[in-house]
């Protein structure tokens, strides 16, 4: 039997237990909506969620490499993904950590297609972001 003044104890192991999957589905249903929403033109969503002074970084020697600071620029460079056509297709989101020191990683494709449908890119990647 439990007794009365241990209720409370077993309601808080109960509720931390539960915490860290509810925040890792809410960090990865606002990945998703605010990726939709950046493929559909709209980059604002994404844009909210980052620092005024984030660091971004899109390693290699293509014209999509980047190391770039301050939203301007990375909404300069999202604002580009978009106009080009790029298609992104996630296939995992992992999320880690505490809500003041959380690690994202996003497994993904991109693709693009010319005008005729005929895909002439390809490229698979992985996202790590770093949420304080």
């Amino acid at each position: 039997m439990t007794r009365r003044y241990d209720r409370p104890a077993i309601l808080l192991a109960a509720l931390a237990a539960a915490f860290p999957p509810l925040y890792g589905w809410a960090v990865r249903s606002m990945l998703r909506r605010n990726l939709a929403r950046l493929w559909a033109g709209d980059p604002e969503p994404l844009l909210a969620a980052y620092a005024e002074d984030i660091h971004f970084v899109f390693p290699g020697r293509s014209s999509w490499a980047a190391d770039v600071h301050g939203k301007q620029a990375v909404r300069r460079w999202l604002e580009r993904f978009v106009r080009v056509g790029l298609r992104f297709e996630v296939h995992e989101i992992l999320v880690d950590g505490p809500p003041w020191d959380t690690t994202a990683c996003l497994w993904f494709t991109d693709r693009l297609a010319s005008p005729d449908g005929q895909e002439v890119y390809e490229n698979r990647g992985t996202i790590v972001a770093k949420i304080t």
